[in-house]
């Protein structure tokens, strides 16, 4: 009897620990995201990313453009203060590093984990004043970036940044911001590759995108934002969990989506800062 209250005691105990991350996102309104002990408040986030594993997100700031490192409860774990105005970011499955565009002075560069410098700043397009490089996403060997306006452009880049192809974009009313690669789930016989596709979202058009990279201007549009967001910059996909992550440049918000159903996204949660 003894051994039995003690396994029944165990698997409550087990049961509540698995359980807190859902209370932590229960509830319509949302949940306040915290800050380590020595970090300040994020504001302005614009572009998103999620580690290969899918465990934890990283975003930059076009108010200070800092790098921030979070939990995926939208929590912040770290900051990384790095020069510029950055705009997007995105993890790098292959070296396990990340990509940040410069919105300013049009460029990408790579960064290590912590923040430091693994390469330096590339530029890639010509200046560009308030409507310039707002998104990247790095696909395997394939990395692409996005010019926000006037006009919008498409580009992919090679591994030593140099340009592979380019397009010009007109299906959101001359705005994109942020990208993400969209990958085979896990369960699929070829998990974690990318699809060929990419996930792109538009602040002006407060709208998320599903696009192939062949063909962009025939993107579907999979989500119409209305009043949950107010100028959504970053977009991030984790296939480990089959889950959509966005953030809001205005309001300082963090979106979770089911993204079992691609065509089909259910709201999960929401964390503001």
């Amino acid at each position: 009897m003894a051994n039995l209250l003690g396994s029944l005691q165990k698997l409550t105990a087990l049961t509540l620990v698995a359980a807190l991350p859902l209370m932590a996102g229960c509830g319509s309104s949302g949940s306040s995201a915290t800050n380590p002990s020595g970090s300040s408040a994020m504001t302005e986030p614009s572009g998103l990313t999620v580690s290969s594993d899918g465990t934890t997100l990283w975003t930059v700031s076009d108010n200070n453009g800092d790098l921030y490192k979070l939990d995926t409860q939208g929590n912040i774990l770290d900051r990384y203060g790095l020069a510029g105005d950055s705009e997007g970011v995105s993890y790098d499955f292959t070296s396990e590093t990340l990509w940040v565009v410069n919105e300013s002075n049009q460029t990408v560069r790579n960064y290590n984990l912590d923040g430091t410098a693994a390469g330096s700043a590339e530029e890639v397009l010509p200046a560009n004043g308030n409507g310039g490089l707002e998104g990247i996403a790095v696909c395997d060997d394939r990395i692409f970036v996005v010019q926000e306006k006037d006009p919008g452009l498409f580009l992919e880049l090679g591994r030593n940044l140099a340009e592979v192809s380019r397009e010009e974009l007109d299906f959101s009313g001359n705005d994109y911001s942020g990208l993400a690669c969209d990958r085979y789930p896990a369960g699929h016989a070829n998990a974690g590759e990318f699809t060929d596709k990419l996930w792109i979202v538009s602040h002006k058009a407060n709208a998320l995108y599903l696009a192939d990279v062949s063909a962009m201007n025939s993107a579907d549009k999979v989500l119409d934002f209305a009043t949950a967001f107010e100028q959504v910059e970053g977009v991030a996909y984790d296939y480990n969990n089959e889950l959509l992550y966005v953030i809001d440049d205005a309001r300082n918000k963090l979106g979770v989506y089911d993204a079992s159903d691609k065509a089909n996204l259910t709201a999960i949660r929401f964390h503001n800062y």
